[in-house]
């Protein structure tokens, strides 16, 4: 029976953490969400200050129409100008009669306005969106930590039943030359090949539960990172065939 053959890459931990924490889409929108309230929190502080504004106005104006010329107020009309709408647009684009205006407007806000209150509801959201994000950063890294120390574990098992695997076959090399020469029965042969059967399932799940536990280390960096070609730290280490 041909037996699989298995191969382990050393996991760097720190690495894969580091991954993780900068490209697992969880930790990237806890982030942008953090980075919207710092900006929403400093928007409302601006408005929870004196504020001074600076209004500027231009105008421009046309007249038109008849005017009369009279002798003082309420006297006799003197001359008359005739006039119409089209002398009141060529005065409106000749500004004949600009209009200016300048101001400056001060506000201070007294006692605690609704601006301060909405202030502080900010900062609280900003102090829980920075509690909310160092939780699931520690989160990550304590699954991607055990993700690889599973990796570890299951190595070791890997190693532990390739070795059963190699006595059994010794044993049963052994138990089949004595059968030769006639110093042991069939029975122990028959034995000696369930035992190695049984070691060789042993080693194949280790290995296959090796594999599952790499694809689950890989998933605790970035759950799409295979579909999006991104290369895994420390992955690629196992693997069986013919």
């Amino acid at each position: 029976i041909d037996q699989p053959s298995f191969s382990y890459a050393p996991v760097d931990v720190e690495a894969a953490v580091r991954m993780a924490l900068d490209r697992r889409t969880d930790i990237t929108r806890a982030r942008q969400q953090r980075d919207i309230n710092n900006i929403n929190v400093r928007a409302l502080r601006n408005n929870t200050l004196p504020a001074l504004d600076l209004i500027g106005t231009y105008q421009l104006q046309g007249q038109g129409g008849t005017r009369f010329n009279r002798a003082g107020l309420g006297g006799n009309v003197l001359t008359v100008v005739p006039g119409g709408y089209g002398d009141a647009v060529d005065q409106l684009l000749d500004t004949n009669f600009p209009t200016w205006t300048v101001q400056l407007q001060f506000s201070y806000p007294i006692g605690r306005s609704a601006a301060e209150a909405a202030h502080a509801r900010g900062r609280l959201e900003l102090q829980q969106t920075d509690a909310q994000l160092r939780q699931l950063e520690l989160q990550v890294a304590t699954e991607v930590t055990n993700a690889a120390l599973q990796l570890g574990s299951i190595q070791q098992r890997i190693e532990a039943a390739t070795a059963a695997r190699e006595l059994a076959e010794q044993q049963l090399e052994a138990e089949e030359t004595k059968f030769e020469v006639g110093t042991t029965t069939s029975f122990f042969v028959v034995q000696a090949q369930r035992d190695l059967a049984t070691a060789q399932d042993a080693e194949l799940r280790a290995i296959l539960d090796y594999q599952k536990a790499l694809i689950e280390f890989e998933r605790s960096q970035e759950t799409s990172l295979n579909r999006s070609g991104i290369s895994i730290v420390g992955g690629g280490g196992g693997g069986f065939g013919p």
